[in-house]
């Protein structure tokens, strides 16, 4: 008996592949969290990130019968999150990073500024970065990230730019 499962990000499902010689016609997986099924090549998504020992018995057309325990990984994803700071128009606006991952480490930040009108100024690759608006509204902000692990997430939180007052008197 023997297969293979990648590893993978949490929320996607974990397919396993079974790659046992002489002909077996009956398969027992157990994914090592309470569940098991008795399909060839499974697919089984977790229900929380971890590392996992799954063990498959295969039984042939004689009643013989073996088995293999390996362990899967299913990896966490990032828990994507920022603040930012509320300005006037004309005054730029910082955006801090609170991304936190359980295990592994942060390795790449995409910020949509939801500016257009700023042109290539419209997105950061940096983990904390500041940007000038164009226009005072409510901009939703995209904040992605990725980790070692190649598993990414995405929070889209409203960013308040401020209208300038205009000053008047009479007299």
């Amino acid at each position: 008996a023997t297969f293979t499962a990648p590893p993978v990000c949490f929320n996607n499902p974990t397919i396993f592949t079974d790659q046992t010689t002489g002909t077996p016609v009956q398969w027992d997986w157990d994914f090592g969290d309470g569940t098991d099924t008795i399909l060839l090549n499974p697919s089984h998504t977790y229900n929380i990130a971890g590392t996992f020992t799954v063990t498959l018995i295969v039984t042939n057309s004689f009643g013989c019968m073996d088995t293999i325990q390996q362990t899967v990984s299913v990896n966490p994803l990032p828990a994507t999150n920022f603040s930012s700071t509320t300005v006037c128009i004309g005054n730029p606006t910082c955006f801090t990073d609170l991304t936190t991952i359980s295990s592994g480490t942060l390795t790449t930040w995409s910020w949509n500024f939801a500016d257009p009108g700023s042109g290539p100024n419209n997105i950061s690759n940096s983990q904390n970065s500041c940007h000038t608006y164009t226009a005072s509204a409510t901009y939703m902000v995209i904040l992605t990230v990725t980790s070692n692990n190649n598993c990414q997430t995405a929070t889209i939180l409203p960013v308040t730019v401020l209208p300038n007052p205009v000053a008047g008197f009479t007299s």
